[in-house]
């Protein structure tokens, strides 16, 4: 009885009975907005610079032109769409009224943690999502590992997930809807932040970047 009792108390702790956390109707966002942050000139030659990464080559060594106009038309509809977004709030991920948001971990076991945030981590979490110059020009092979769900009244109005070490961040929804992510591959500084935030959580799994 004694060790049946032991094993609910570790498969409470693992699975995440933290209480929920419901955001005030008054909730604003209190990070700085990257209109804020940079200069329209600033995100237009950052953007531009992180194709430098590319290679616009093929096999043979010869110019990748489908490549090159591939990119160069993603970073147009970018801008375009960062300059009409600029100073829009609402524009902002994830987009919908929320009041609470949860992170579970992806896994077969059933000792999985969830959690939810609180405004100041929800904060530092939409401070990287909604950063387009946190985001840079490139895509990789992509295991989730980590599940971030946003909730109004008990319903999931939007979700993403993340790889077991936050370098990479998919969104269900199609690039065409949401452009400030790029393909979802994260720069260190940011990648660190959201490392940060997840161990805060008491989230352990993620390696660090080679």
């Amino acid at each position: 009885m004694i060790r049946f009792s032991i094993l609910i108390i570790i498969y409470l702790g693992c699975v995440g009975c933290s209480k929920k956390i419901v955001l005030s109707k008054s909730y604003t966002h209190q990070y700085s907005k990257y209109w804020e942050k940079y200069t329209w000139q600033e995100i237009k030659d950052a953007n531009y610079t992180d194709t430098l990464i590319i290679n616009f080559r093929d096999p043979e060594g010869n110019p990748d032109n489908d490549t090159r106009d591939f990119y160069l038309e993603k970073i147009s509809l970018l801008l375009a769409d960062l300059k009409d977004d600029w100073g829009k709030v609402d524009s902002l991920y994830p987009q919908v009224n929320f009041n609470a948001v949860k992170v579970s971990q992806l896994s077969k076991s059933p000792f999985k943690k969830t959690r939810y945030l609180n405004q100041s981590q929800i904060d530092s979490l939409l401070e990287v999502l909604n950063n387009p110059l946190n985001f840079y020009w490139s895509e990789t092979t992509f295991e989730a590992a980590v599940k971030v769900e946003f909730l109004q009244n008990n319903k999931v109005v939007a979700n993403l997930q993340l790889m077991d070490d936050c370098l990479v961040v998919e969104h269900p929804d199609s690039w065409v809807y949401f452009k400030k992510m790029k393909f979802g591959m994260l720069h260190e500084k940011p990648r660190l932040q959201l490392v940060r935030l997840l161990h805060e959580l008491g989230f352990r799994v993620f390696q660090q970047r080679q």
